[in-house]
């Protein structure tokens, strides 16, 4: 089973480098957005940072967190 890592921010430029770059090595990303977007990578959740809401799923199962 490969690595997953979580990418925050998916949406934005600096971010969505260090996603492709994971992504290349051969690891499953999930992108971690606060609105929802379609991404190279196919696998995304919406977080609400206020509520909290989509925390738990966003991270739940990953390997790695990338926080920019």
């Amino acid at each position: 089973m490969g690595r997953t890592v979580a990418v925050t921010s998916i949406t934005g430029q600096q971010q969505s480098v260090v996603a492709q770059a994971f992504h290349n090595r051969g690891w499953r990303v999930r992108g971690v957005s606060r609105r929802g977007a379609d991404t190279a990578f196919g696998e995304t959740r919406v977080v609400d940072l206020e509520t909290g809401d989509g925390l738990v799923d966003a991270f739940e199962g990953v390997d790695v967190v990338a926080f920019s």
